[in-house]
C-alpha cells in the first residue's frame, strides 16, 4: 500500500509565460486512495490477493475443515445449501464472529469491491523527480512554478506513486518552440523508460475501504475462495463435459417432461463449477424448457437455481441483448471460457446476424471468423 497523487502538467495557452510554463501549469494533490499494484486485468485475481499479503489457502487440498468453526464473508457464490452439505459433511460450524472462526470463506467480487480499477498507470515518485529534474535543466520553469513542483516533491513520500500526465493543447503547431518543449520531454520520458507504453490500469484502495482492507489483512484464521469450498462440496460428482452439450439440449428440448426432467436433474447433480460454462449456457437460454419439468422446485434443483440466479429468465435471439448479457455476466463470475465464448459467438450467427449478414445477405456480409469479442470481455476467458 502505497501514497497515491495527481501531478498533471498543463501545457495549454494559459500556462505559458513566454516559452516557460507558470504556476497554473502544475497541478498537483494526494489522492484520497492508496496505490495497491498494477495489472492488465479486469478483476481481481487470486494472484493479486498473494500479492497484496492477504494470507489465502491456495488449494483446498491445503486446509482440513473437519470439526472447523467458519465465517462467510458477504458477495459468495455460495448457497447456503451448500454450506449446509459442507456442514454435513465436515461437522463444521457456522459462526458470526470472525475472531472466534478457524476458517474465513471470502470471493474475488469482494475484492472487487473493496479495491477500485482506474484507467492508465502511475509511475513512481523517483520517476517524477527525474522527470521534474529535466524540465528545471531545461528552464522551462518559470520561479513560481519552481515553487509548486518543490511543494510536491516535498510532500510526496520517495515511495509513493504518481498519476503523472502531460497535456498540450493540439492545436500548437509543429517547429514551434512551445511543441518542441512538449516533444522533448515525450522522448525523454520514453528514452529512460520513465513510463509503462502498455500500461493500463491502477488498482487503488480508497479510504472508506482502509478498515476491511486491514481487517482482511490482520485475520488470524485460515481464508479461503468460496470457489475452493465449492469444489471441496463436489469433488465427488461428475463434471459435464463441453462435448455432452448437445445432448443435454436435445433433451432439455423433448416434447416428454420426463426427458426435461432428467436434463435439469443432471445439471443440478453435476459439479456445477467444473461444469459451469455447460450448465450456464442451457440454463441461461432454455430457461422456460427447464421450469416446465416435474422436479422445479426440488430441494436439489433449488439449490441450482439460487447458484445461477443471474442467469435466469427469458432470454431471446431476437436482439444483441442476451448475447451481450450471457457473456458480460459469465466475465463478472469469472467463468467465461473458450467454449462459453465461442458457442455464443456461432448462436449469434446462427440466429440474429446470420439472418442479416449472413451467406444470403445481397450488400454487407459478416462471417464467424470475423465476428470477434470485445477486448475488456476477451481478457477475462479462462483459457
Amino acid at each position: 500500500m502505497r501514497k497515491h497523487y495527481k501531478l498533471h502538467i498543463n501545457m495549454h495557452d494559459e500556462a505559458w509565460d513566454g516559452n516557460k510554463l507558470n504556476k497554473e501549469s502544475i497541478n498537483w494533490e494526494e489522492q484520497k486512495n492508496s496505490w495497491m499494484f498494477f495489472n492488465d486485468n479486469y478483476q481481481v485475481t487470486l494472484e493479486d490477493l498473494h500479492l497484496l499479503g492477504i494470507p489465502m489457502v491456495s488449494k483446498s487440498d491445503d486446509i482440513d475443515l473437519k470439526d472447523k468453526s467458519v465465517y462467510r464473508f458477504p458477495k459468495l457464490s455460495l448457497p447456503r445449501q451448500k454450506v449446509d452439505l459442507l456442514k454435513d459433511k465436515y461437522n463444521c460450524k457456522v459462526i458470526r464472529d470472525i475472531n472466534k472462526a478457524d476458517v474465513a470463506i471470502v470471493s474475488l467480487k469482494l475484492f472487487d469491491t473493496i479495491l477500485e480499477r482506474t484507467w492508465g498507470s502511475s509511475i513512481s515518485c523517483h520517476s517524477v523527480y527525474t522527470i521534474l529534474k529535466y524540465m528545471k535543466d531545461l528552464d522551462i520553469l518559470t520561479d513560481k512554478a519552481l515553487i509548486k513542483v518543490q511543494a510536491f516533491l516535498q510532500d510526496a513520500p520517495k515511495s509513493s506513486m504518481v498519476d503523472f500526465r502531460i497535456n498540450r493543447t493540439y492545436h500548437v503547431a509543429q517547429g514551434t518552440v512551445r511543441y518542441d518543449i512538449y516533444q522533448d520531454l515525450k522522448d525523454f520520458i520514453q528514452k529512460n523508460q520513465l513510463e509503462d507504453e502498455n500500461a493500463q490500469s491502477n488498482w487503488l484502495l480508497p479510504v472508506k475501504n482502509y478498515k476491511a482492507f486491514n481487517d482482511l489483512i490482520n485475520l488470524k484464521c485460515k481464508i479461503l475462495l468460496d470457489t475452493e469450498v465449492s469444489s471441496i462440496i463436489d469433488s465427488e460428482l461428475a463434471v459435464i463435459e463441453n462435448d455432452e452439450y448437445d445432448n443435454i439440449i436435445s433433451m432439455v428440448h423433448s416434447s416428454d417432461i420426463d426427458n426435461r426432467s432428467l436434463a435439469l436433474e443432471m445439471l443440478a447433480n453435476c459439479n456445477v463449477e467444473k461444469s459451469f460454462d455447460v450448465v450456464s449456457g442451457i440454463y441461461f437460454w432454455d430457461y422456460p424448457y427447464l421450469k416446465n419439468t416435474n422436479n422445479w422446485n426440488s430441494v436439489n434443483v433449488k439449490t441450482l437455481r439460487n447458484r445461477l440466479k443471474s442467469y435466469e429468465g427469458n432470454h431471446d435471439t431476437i436482439n444483441i441483448w442476451s448475447f451481450n448479457k450471457y457473456l458480460s455476466t459469465l466475465s463478472k463470475d469469472r467463468k467465461l471460457t473458450r467454449f462459453a465464448a465461442d458457442r455464443t459467438r456461432e448462436k449469434l450467427m446462427k440466429t440474429l446476424m446470420g439472418n442479416i449478414v449472413g451467406k444470403e445477405s445481397q450488400v454487407f456480409k459478416v462471417d464467424l471468423e470475423n465476428l470477434y469479442i470485445a477486448e475488456e470481455i476477451e481478457n477475462t476467458i479462462n483459457e
